[in-house]
Parts: structure tokens; sequence; C-alpha cells
């Protein structure tokens, strides 16, 4: 599977070589899984063939980023079972959840090349940035799909490449930042995909029918595209204690009662 994703993205052996690709993704897997030593100390006890680091990071560089981006959507799976989890689920949905992060890349001649150095508070930062999307299973935090920003992309472009990851019968929980009309309707509809998240308080709806302690049906444009979500307020508190924040949430389950606004909350 692997040598058929490769030679798609356009991996092609102009000789025989002493690694090849395949070879090489298997080898990063087990070193980066090691967490310990360098990447020619797997490839000698997986394969018995003597290859310099150096060399090594000559064929990383040449492997396109869509190789390891199709080798992703092809190997990331949910994991949980219902019977031998069942905090990885919510009346029989499975929990999923949307986040991004940046991550520092050394300044080699080859990156500075492509990236600049980020921007701070104090000025540019030391290193450039490398920004990511990852959804996962909230139960097992095991990973569903991941965009990598290689072109210096925005978080949030990068969070629309995954939007198509959560299973069928799921709910997915963003955060304020990911709470948007756009990512809100860009996610599949079918096969009982749902999404539970919390908005800003300025974003725009369409009020339809207003039920009680303050819920109500909406309806969110996006586009040209459009969705009915349940519309609760609600008031938190961090650890219990302090000023409570009055937060906003929108969700695809439209029954007003079921399941209640308080679980939803909590969750």
């Amino acid at each position: 599977m692997i040598g058929a994703l490769l030679r798609r993205c356009g991996v092609r052996r102009r000789c025989p070589p002493i690694v090849s690709a395949v070879e090489l993704i298997q080898c990063l897997v087990f070193h980066v899984m090691a967490e310990a030593g360098t990447l020619a100390q797997p490839v000698k006890a997986l394969t018995g063939k003597r290859i310099t680091d150096g060399a090594l990071s000559q064929r990383r560089a040449v492997l396109p980023v869509e190789s390891c981006e199709q080798i992703m959507a092809a190997a990331l799976k949910p994991k949980a079972r219902p019977a031998q989890h069942p905090g990885a689920f919510y009346h029989g949905l499975r929990l999923c959840g949307l986040d991004g992060s940046q991550f520092s890349v050394a300044n080699t001649p080859q990156v500075k090349k492509r990236m600049r150095q980020a921007k701070s508070r104090r000025g540019r930062a030391a290193f450039p940035k490398l920004g990511g999307a990852v959804m996962v299973e909230l139960g097992l935090h095991n990973p569903l799909a991941a965009a990598i920003g290689a072109g210096g992309e925005w978080e949030m472009v990068l969070a629309k490449r995954v939007l198509a990851a959560p299973p069928e019968d799921s709910l997915l929980i963003k955060d304020r930042d990911y709470g948007t009309a756009e990512l809100v309707v860009g996610l599949p509809a079918h096969g009982q995909r749902h999404v539970l998240a919390r908005v800003k308080a300025h974003l725009k709806r369409r009020l339809l029918e207003v039920f009680p302690a303050g819920r109500a049906l909406v309806d969110i444009p996006s586009g040209k595209g459009k969705r009915l979500m349940r519309e609760m307020p609600g008031r938190v508190r961090r650890n219990g204690r302090g000023r409570a924040t009055t937060v906003r949430l929108w969700t695809s389950l439209l029954d007003w009662r079921r399941p209640p606004a308080v679980e939803l909350l909590e969750l």
C-alpha cells in the first residue's frame, strides 16, 4: 500500500537504491516511536543495511509532502470500541476533537528559502513555525486526520482539510477559535456526523424558533451553504470557582429536550 501511494505521488526510482522509499517510511515510523537514537540505527535494525544519517536526510528531503498526507489518510482509523472504551462515546456517538498547533523548524538553508520566521509580540521568533491541524478521537487521543502547513497555510485553512475525517455516528467538539460558521457548515452532515461548538458572541445567525431557557433553533449561513443548529447559552466556572463566564454553544443535535443542554455544556 505504501509503495502504491508513493508511486501515485510521483516518487520514482532512478537507480536501485540502498534503502527503498518504502523501507525509509517504515524506518521513520520505527524511529519516531522509539524516541531515541538516530535514523540510521533503526534502518540497520530493520533492514540490515548500513547508510549514513546524511544520506538518509537527503532521501527524506526529496519525499513530497503529499506522500505523508496520503499515507495518513490511508492509515489513520478510529480505534475506540463501545464495550471497551465507554468514555469515548456519548449516547452512541464517537467523541472527536479538532485543534491546531505550531512547531518550530530548524534554521537550515533549505528551510530559510521556503519559510519566514514567525512574528511574536517581541518581534520575529527565533525559528520559522510550521502550522498543523489534527482531528483526534477524544477517548484514546489517537489521530484521525492531520494537515500540515508546509506552504505556510493559516491554521483555519488547514482545519478545512480535515473536516471530512469524522467517522459516521460521531460528535465533533470544537472550541471557540474553530466555532466559525464556515467550519460548522462545512462539516459533512450525512451518516450521523454531528458537531458541538462553542462560538463567539458576534457570529450572525437567523432565528427560527425559540425554546425555553434561552435555547433556540437557528439557521447558520456560510457562503452558498447553510445548516440548522440548536443554540444554547450557558455559564461556566473554571474548576467550579471564581467568576462565571457566559458561553454560547451550537450543536446539530436539534431536539432541545434530548440530550439536555446542561449535559452538552458539561461535555
